[in-house]
């Protein structure tokens, strides 16, 4: 439940070898680009996923273990590129799509949503199994009553499962998602 906040300026490279693949859905669309460099992965994502509706306004972000040096880089550059301000998503070893995985080598997968605005809550990391939410995303809580969340963990947590089940507990939210894969930095993206 960390996230990662220092953004820095993009670099720019060129890439040759790339596997991409988009899905389309009502009000969604998702994109996959692998063997590049983060730059040209993060483009290959961005136009595989243009027209981006107007109305985009929720976004995931997996990368593998092999691009999450420049996690921070990606993200700035895909908000710049979509315009889209909420972000979730996590590191991994490898990720899958409906089409396409990768493991160990480069690799993006980018889903982005238009959903109503009040209908989600990116919320800040709960450092510990005895802190609470941040109070914003309490009285959000209280208010929309969630009954399902999705999170990305940090596996190096030693209370990882007991400030899971705490949270659950006190939102009555069931939460699904995985905790970060990686062998250098087991990053997670929360906004």
């Amino acid at each position: 439940m960390k996230r990662e906040a220092k953004v820095r300026p993009a670099r720019l490279s060129n890439a040759t070898d790339r596997i991409f693949g988009a899905v389309r859905g009502d009000g969604f669309c998702s994109a996959f680009a692998t063997d590049g460099t983060w730059k040209d992965l993060a483009n290959s994502c961005v136009q595989q996923l243009a027209p981006i509706s107007e109305n985009a306004n929720l976004a995931f972000l997996y990368v593998t273990d092999a691009v999450a040096g420049n996690l921070s880089d990606i993200l700035e550059h895909l908000r710049e590129k979509t315009g889209i301000q909420s972000w979730t998503g996590s590191v991994g070893l490898g990720i899958c799509t409906t089409e396409k995985s990768v493991f160990e080598r480069p690799g993006i997968a980018v889903m982005i949503a238009a959903v109503p605005e009040d209908s989600f809550h990116v919320f800040d990391p709960i450092e510990s199994a005895a802190q609470n939410f941040a109070p914003e995303t309490a009285d959000w809580i209280a208010h929309k009553n969630p009954t399902t969340g999705i999170i990305h963990c940090d596996p190096r947590r030693v209370d990882l499962s007991q400030t899971i089940a705490v949270a659950s507990a006190v939102s009555s939210t069931f939460f699904v998602g995985a905790a970060s894969s990686a062998r250098q930095l087991p990053l997670q993206i929360a906004n």
